[in-house]
């Protein structure tokens, strides 16, 4: 049996093997890092109270909103290096990594100086609603957080090279050993940062900072010293090879936020706010095989499009092929799901929150419906053919607020008619994506038709 699975892991051409080990080594380092977030919850718990927690959970959260002003140029870059690593440009894409570079910290201090003259202006113990006693501490954290995201949008970009050189699991290795550090620095520092948000909150956000680093150091002396930015390298005008391409992908993020992460909202205010949290609890309970497979899609992104810039057109029909065999085991999955709902969910959280049936088959059809588009979408976003995707996320966000309101209000379907909703602004990827992707391979085999590679 393991002589089976080594010969099956070793097996293929070179890009298969990479994208085989990428996707087993993300299962594995994900499994792990879940384990960890389970050990670091109740921990951090022991140390803040429920309210202190809550404080440092919504700060985070709203410092993470500003992870988008990037503007879309670490995809764009990402894409990028793929096709110029494919072709054997090495020195383009170093320049195009030290434009990234250069961009991303005149971002970060503009942001960060920004932040500072708003800074006073702000009374986060009020916004956020913290005893007078605390209030101090959550001041002093809000600006470190904010200060030091700046740097952490600049250290991030070393995730965007690890993707464009197929090096997705080494991405993934990144919260993994935040959380490993955090973990033991919670430990060994537990009564100094018992009951203090700003000593706690260090403690987690330091590691971040410092694993980032790290990674800097390594792959940038080691396997990526060819990618090394340079400041001298940096030219303006090589931004405009994957700025635009950037910007696109930056709207299409924008507007995934816009239509996933309303419906919270649009729950509370069409319905009522308790539905929420059953809505939440069935969105959890299947997104975990979703989860597995976002990590299958993710190296094939920058694998799809190392293949069409190479122009192996097989490679992209057969990895497309074997990609959907996995959506059906995934969907089959989900279904299983459905039908073990009324046990699995009880145990997860108890009896206080119960899923409907209805609820369940809808969020089912959801995942499945999604899944099988982003398949498409991967192949279409690793070669930058965006156009169509854009557009209709436009018509996404104009759509999904009155089509919410008519199948909820009007059809009377409830959360239903919610996830109705988002399904239907989401079809991109299952309607037309599919269809992109065939005239992409038509025009990749023929030899009256050209592409622009």
């Amino acid at each position: 049996m393991l002589a089976k699975l080594r010969t099956y892991y070793r097996s293929g051409d070179a890009l298969t093997i990479s994208v085989r080990k990428n996707v087993i080594y993300s299962l594995l380092i994900k499994a792990a890092s879940v384990v960890l977030n389970l050990a670091l919850v109740p921990l951090t718990l022991s140390m803040l109270t429920k309210d202190l927690y809550g404080v440092w959970l919504t700060l985070s959260s709203i410092v993470a909103w500003f992870t988008y002003i990037d503007f879309g140029l670490g995809n764009g870059l990402r894409n990028k290096v793929t096709e110029m690593l494919a072709g054997g440009r090495r020195e383009e894409a170093r320049e195009s990594v030290s434009v990234l570079y250069s961009v991303t910290v005149l971002i970060s201090l503009g942001f960060g100086l920004i932040y500072t003259g708003v800074h006073p202006f702000l009374d986060w113990g009020s916004l956020l609603k913290v005893p007078a006693s605390q209030r101090d501490q959550v001041s002093t954290l809000a600006y470190i957080l904010f200060t030091s995201f700046g740097l952490q949008l600049v250290l991030r970009n070393i995730n965007f090279v690890l993707l464009a050189v197929h090096k997705a699991a080494f991405q993934s290795l990144f919260p993994l050993l935040s959380n490993v550090l955090t973990l033991g620095l919670l430990l060994v520092f537990r009564e100094q940062v018992d009951g203090s948000i700003l000593r706690v909150g260090l403690v987690l956000l330091i590691p971040q900072v410092l694993v980032l680093a790290g990674f800097h150091v390594y792959f940038f002396r080691n396997e990526l010293h060819y990618l090394l930015p340079r400041w001298r390298w940096s030219r303006p005008a090589d931004l405009r090879q994957f700025g635009s391409l950037g910007l696109s992908f930056f709207v299409i993020q924008l507007a995934y936020v816009a239509i996933f992460t309303t419906a919270n909202v649009l729950i509370t205010r069409l319905l009522e706010p308790a539905l929420v949290t059953e809505y939440d609890v069935a969105y959890k309970y299947f997104g975990l095989l979703s989860m597995v497979f976002s990590i299958i899609l993710t190296p094939l992104w920058s694998a799809f499009g190392h293949a069409y810039h190479t122009g192996d057109a097989d490679w992209i029909r057969s990895t497309l092929h074997r990609t959907r065999q996995i959506w059906l085991l995934i969907t089959l999955g989900q279904g299983l799901l459905v039908v073990a709902a009324d046990r699995l969910i009880p145990l997860w959280v108890g009896n206080a929150v119960s899923v409907s049936t209805e609820l369940a088959v809808a969020m089912m059809i959801y995942y499945s419906v999604t899944a099988y588009g982003s398949i498409y979408v991967s192949i279409l976003n690793g070669i930058g053919r965006v156009r169509y995707q854009m557009l209709t996320s436009f018509a996404g966000i104009a759509l999904i607020f009155p089509l919410t309101w008519l199948l909820v209000r009007v059809a009377g379907l409830g959360l239903v008619g919610v996830l109705a909703a988002i399904t239907i602004c989401s079809l991109y990827g299952t309607l037309i994506a599919p269809v992109e992707v065939k005239k992409l391979l038509n025009q990749m085999t023929s030899p009256l038709c050209t592409t622009d590679r």
